[in-house]
């Protein structure tokens, strides 16, 4: 089949669309992360009577304490995501017909409101650690910080044609590595005025985004007004399962099987660690709150810059072919954790962590990928279940590191790294079985049909 010839890959035509709705939510999410810990953490000790620094003294209350905000950070993930991925698989068909931007802003008011619930219940100084859920309600019924990305996912292949995609994707991703370096720098110094305050500068800065959303973010589908269609309906739903799992020639439905459970496993790896990888340290090298931010500052730092690297470098530039770079990316991640696992001291920790530096290029190379192989009138629904199982991960993810955590806790606190290590090497096996499937030769690509309606949102873009 004829190929759409090699263009340059620019990721939006005139100015950033749904760039700086992603940097905003990620720039949230990261600057409350190590805070409400430290938050759960100081509830926690109150329960005993102490407070951080004596709770730290007590070996045995000190344990219940990591216990407790482990748990408590796998039921937030749990809350703030799990609704997202249900509600993405619903609305795929619905967002096609009656465009990307009602669920994006629906998803934004619930995360600002949730924000603002974050800064009244941090001001109740007796409050067990279990209710501060209660402020994770907002988003968690709007579909919170989850369906936002999935619909930045969306609207970003909207916009691009075959050749723009894989690199769009990685911008995205690329800010959602990068926007910590900045998120970090600042956390210390804005939780050093108090909790209440942190938690109501994240509200006023996602209801500032949604107000650009709102006015400043085009439309990337052609809206159907007059095509009548329910929002919740489980034929929707029905849709999806089949288009994504329906027979096609030559291997085709096993390697988009293949490839997603590649995704899936680069997005459990990379939400999973983080969420156990803050009490770690703690516990490991006795780490506080700025040596940890200064050291994710820096982890970010390297991955924002291997993500598009990588990318540019390895598709764009030298033509590798994406599931090999993918392969070598895998393999260098499994070798990180593992090394990660066995360092002897910070400075060796900080060091190999980096190897992990290319693992936000794995899902922008499995999205574009399937997208490329699978007829248009399909991408919409394939991607949506992608994206939800993907999305799906860091729920299943919280679960088993914080369970692995609290199991070896006692024992050596960076078993959790030789997890991450073996899940990587499932990664690996699935890029092998797509080759086997293969037999050898290339993945034949569909005609890019997105091409004339990608021109015509750029020219509104410019207009």
């Amino acid at each position: 089949m004829s190929e759409t010839p090699d263009k340059p890959s620019k990721c939006w035509a005139s100015r950033p669309t749904i760039e700086p709705v992603v940097f905003a939510v990620i720039f949230v999410s990261t600057t409350m992360a190590s805070p409400t810990v430290d938050l759960v953490m100081r509830q926690a000790c109150r329960q005993y009577g102490l407070d951080l620094t004596n709770c730290s003294a007590d070996a045995d209350v000190d344990h219940k304490v990591h216990k407790i905000a482990s748990s408590f950070t796998m039921s937030r993930t749990i809350m703030e995501t799990l609704p997202g991925v249900l509600i993405s698989l619903f609305t795929g068909p619905w967002t096609s017909v009656k465009g990307r931007k009602p669920l994006l802003l629906a998803s934004l008011i619930g995360y600002s409101l949730s924000q603002a619930a974050w800064a009244y219940l941090s001001t109740i100084d007796d409050i067990k650690p279990y209710y501060l859920l209660f402020g994770s309600l907002p988003a968690c019924v709007s579909g919170g910080q989850i369906l936002i990305i999935i619909t930045s996912f969306c609207y970003m292949i909207d916009i691009t044609t075959f050749q723009q995609r894989i690199m769009g994707l990685a911008v995205i991703m690329s800010i959602i590595y990068g926007t910590p370096i900045v998120a970090n720098w600042v956390t210390p110094t804005i939780a050093s005025i108090g909790y209440p305050f942190l938690y109501g500068i994240n509200a006023a800065i996602v209801f500032v985004i949604f107000l650009y959303a709102l006015f400043l973010v085009p439309e990337s589908v052609k809206c159907q007004k007059d095509v009548e269609i329910k929002l919740f309906t489980f034929d929707h739903l029905i849709e999806t399962f089949k288009t994504f799992g329906k027979r096609r020639p030559n291997n085709i439905r096993g390697i988009i099987i293949a490839i997603t459970l590649l995704g899936c496993i680069s997005i459990f790896i990379s939400s999973g660690e983080p969420d156990v990888k803050y009490q770690s340290v703690i516990e490991e090298y006795h780490w506080n709150l700025e040596d940890y931010s200064m050291y994710d500052t820096v982890y970010s730092a390297i991955g924002f810059i291997g993500t598009i690297l990588g990318v540019y470098v390895g598709v764009d530039l030298l033509r590798i072919n994406e599931l090999i770079l993918a392969l070598g990316m895998m393999i260098l991640a499994a070798t990180g954790s593992f090394l990660m696992g066995l360092a002897p001291s910070p400075a060796s920790f900080v060091v190999v962590s980096q190897l992990q530096c290319f693992g936000g290029c794995i899902s922008p190379i499995a999205r574009g990928t399937v997208s490329k192989i699978i007829p248009h009138e399909e991408v919409a629904s394939v991607i949506a279940f992608m994206t939800s199982l993907e999305a799906f991960s860091p729920n299943l993810s919280a679960f088993l590191y914080a369970s692995i955590y609290n199991a070896t806790l006692a024992i050596y606190p960076f078993t959790i790294y030789f997890f991450s290590c073996s899940i990587a090497i499932l990664g690996i096996c699935c890029i092998l079985f797509v080759f086997l499937l293969q037999g050898g030769t290339q993945i034949e690509k569909v005609p890019d049909d997105n091409l004339p309606r990608v021109e015509e949102n750029r020219s509104q873009r410019a207009a």
